[in-house]
Formats: C-alpha cells, sequence, structure tokens
C-alpha cells in the first residue's frame, strides 16, 4: 500500500505541474488586464512558494484586477519537488552550468563598463584639480 501512497502523491504533483504550465499559465496570458498579477519561477517571492529543495523554490502565484490579493497556485511536495530537480539538474548540468557561466560573465561585462565610467569620471576630476592649480 506505501506504493500506491507514492504512486498518488507522485501523480498529484506532476499533475499541479501540468496543470500549471497547461492551463493556469496560459489562461493568464491570454487575459493579462485581468490576470495583473502573476509570477512563476525559482525564488521570485517566497510568499508563494509550491515548495523549497535547500535554497532553491520553485514559486507560482495569480492575483486579478481589483482585488489587490495573490495566491499560490501549485502545490508540490518538497520531497519529490527536490529529488526531481536534482535529478534534472544533474542530467543537464554542462548546459545548466554554462548557461550561468554566460550569465556572471555578461554581469563581469556589465559591471567593467561600470568601473571604467567611475574611473574616468575620477581621472576627469584629477585633470580638472591639476588645471586649475595649473591656473592660478
Amino acid at each position: 500500500m506505501e506504493n500506491l501512497k507514492e504512486i498518488k502523491e507522485l501523480r498529484r504533483n506532476a499533475n499541479n505541474i501540468y496543470e500549471l504550465f497547461n492551463q493556469k499559465i496560459p489562461k493568464w496570458e491570454a487575459d493579462k488586464k485581468h490576470y495583473d498579477k502573476t509570477g512563476y519561477g525559482f525564488n521570485e517571492d517566497s510568499r508563494f512558494n509550491s515548495c523549497r529543495a535547500a535554497a532553491i523554490a520553485f514559486s507560482s502565484h495569480m492575483g486579478t484586477y481589483g482585488d489587490s490579493g495573490c495566491s499560490r497556485q501549485c502545490d508540490l511536495d518538497e520531497n519529490v519537488f527536490q529529488r526531481h530537480l536534482v535529478k534534472y539538474l544533474n542530467r543537464n548540468k554542462k548546459e545548466i552550468m554554462l548557461a550561468i557561466a554566460k550569465q556572471i560573465e555578461q554581469e563581469a561585462l556589465t559591471l567593467k563598463t561600470k568601473a571604467e565610467n567611475e574611473l574616468n569620471s575620477q581621472l576627469e576630476m584629477l585633470n580638472q584639480l591639476e588645471a586649475s592649480v595649473n591656473g592660478c
């Protein structure tokens, strides 16, 4: 009977995911004026966590126009989610890690540009200070 209980829990979790992505999200996308507060993703907002695996949580929420409230839209068992998330992440680790590396690189390039602008600004101030001292 334990296997049957586990199968039911697995199906419930899978069905929640299918319902969120195949029914709820397309419905929200089709009527953005009515469903004006929606979201789904990893660690977006812990108030709407469906489950949490270590430091990674999957969240989903929905709210409608005229009502400031939002509610969780997908209910998953933490152990089932964590077990399958880790398996998926490990099967796709190269692609995931390379994509993360690309994002990290992009962030570094953005910061490099900001740092160069800051340095150029400071260099300009030094040049202006030197010009004002020499101009006296």
